[in-house]
C-alpha cells in the first residue's frame, strides 16, 4: 500500500518447499510500473524460504518474459500450453 492506501503491487506463490513452487498473479498498479517494482516483488518472492528451497518455480505471464528472463526464467518449451482466450509464456527457473 501507498501513502494513500493504494495497492502499489502484489502476487501469490505456492509450494511443496522442495521441488516445486508457482508464482501467480503478479500485478503492479499503473503508476508504480517501470520503477523495478516488479523486480523487487518478484525477488522478494523467490526469497521467501517455502519459494527459494523449490527447486523449480514456475509461471505464465502474457507479457512480462523479459523481466523474468531477467531473474533467471526460461521459457518452458516442453509443456504443452491448453487452449486459452489469449496468449501467454510458461516459464520455469530451475534452481
Amino acid at each position: 500500500m501507498d501513502e494513500q492506501g493504494v495497492l502499489v503491487a502484489t502476487a501469490r506463490a505456492i509450494s511443496d518447499s522442495v521441488k516445486w513452487a508457482g508464482i501467480f498473479d503478479v500485478w503492479v498498479n499503473e503508476p508504480w510500473r517501470g520503477k523495478k517494482t516488479a523486480s523487487a516483488l518478484m525477488r522478494l518472492l523467490l526469497d521467501h524460504p517455502a519459494v527459494r528451497a523449490a527447486r523449480t518455480v514456475w509461471l505464465r505471464t502474457r507479457d512480462a518474459q523479459p523481466l523474468y528472463r531477467k531473474l533467471g526464467f526460461v521459457e518452458d518449451r516442453t509443456s504443452p500450453s491448453p487452449g486459452r482466450d489469449y496468449s501467454s509464456t510458461e516459464m520455469l527457473l530451475h534452481r
